[in-house]
């Protein structure tokens, strides 16, 4: 829904202040993901993280084209494809692995606990 909007308001203001805007926005909606109360909000919040991450994909893709001749543009949406091809399968892999093996004590106390001897 923002992807065409957010690409013809980075012919505006150009697209690395939009590319920034988009990932500040995707990081604001995470992180009100992960610290929202309820259900209210956590749908509001993630609707937020959509749209900036809606909108890194777009600048991503945008700037590939500004960037990159023709000829060789193929070549960088392929690799572009295959990281997210990459990042779909094993994020949910990861977490899945994360959720049974590592309790979030381990992941935030563990390097401040860590002794060299």
């Amino acid at each position: 829904m923002f992807q065409p909007v957010i690409g013809g308001i980075s012919t505006l203001f150009g697209r690395f202040q939009i590319l920034t805007i988009s990932i500040l926005v995707f990081l604001a909606g995470c992180l009100g993901c992960a610290l929202s109360q309820n259900y209210t909000t956590m749908i509001v919040l993630r609707a937020l993280q959509g749209a900036g991450g809606g909108g890194v994909v777009v600048m991503s893709e945008v700037l590939v084209c500004d960037m990159v001749p023709l000829r060789e543009r193929g070549q960088y949406f392929g690799m572009l494809s295959g990281v997210y091809a990459i990042g779909t399968v094993l994020g949910p892999i990861i977490g899945g692995l994360f959720t049974q093996n590592v309790s979030w004590v381990s992941l935030v106390f563990r390097p401040v606990f860590v002794t060299s001897d």
